[in-house]
């Protein structure tokens, strides 16, 4: 919430129902527009996760790779 509505005034609970909103500027969001913004930072973190595991893993390139046990590389990336 803070992050899609750092500006406004709410206090938010466990459920839609429970989500306060004292904001006078702006009308409460319904729970489709909260539910598409949560599954919207869901894919967000995921492509973090994602890219971090990646970094994480993949800093070698077969190819270039100055090692002379390069078959043993290729086995474990294939497996």
């Amino acid at each position: 919430m803070i992050r899609y509505y750092p500006n406004n005034v709410w206090i938010c609970g466990d459920t839609y129902e429970s989500l306060i909103w004292k904001d006078k500027t702006t009308e409460k969001p319904t729970e489709e527009e909260l539910n598409i913004k949560g599954k919207e930072l869901k894919k967000e973190n995921m492509r973090q996760e994602r890219n971090q595991l990646l970094k994480d893993c993949d800093f070698r390139v077969l190819t270039d790779y100055p090692d002379a046990n390069k078959e043993a590389w290729y086995y474990i990336d294939k497996h």
